[in-house]
């Protein structure tokens, strides 16, 4: 029994089911766990736009080097991706093992 005056969201008052998420043991964790997996999905669905000025002559002079070196164009961008990817991996197999 609390009135409209002792409870803000009257006549929803007592506990959210987010606050029996914490109650339960391991709770927190899993919680935890889930928002940086929720992130890593996140930042993984971001394009990343050019909005730096003069970023379109630093990439033709970059890639005017790498053709002179025999890399393709294309190659340094693919190993960055590939990193981001083992790198969410990893945090993933971490997350798993913490909760283990």
């Amino acid at each position: 029994g609390l009135s409209a005056a002792e409870c803000v969201n009257y006549p929803f008052c007592g506990p959210s089911p987010d606050d029996a998420a914490y109650l339960v043991p391991g709770g927190a964790a899993v919680l935890a766990a889930q928002a940086a997996v929720k992130h890593q999905h996140y930042i993984a669905s971001i394009a990343n736009p050019p909005i730096v000025p003069g970023l379109d002559a630093h990439n033709a002079a970059l890639n005017a080097q790498l053709a002179l070196m025999g890399i393709p164009h294309w190659q340094p961008a693919h190993d960055a991706a590939l990193a981001r990817v083992l790198q969410q991996q990893e945090e993933i197999i971490a997350i798993q093992n913490s909760l283990a």
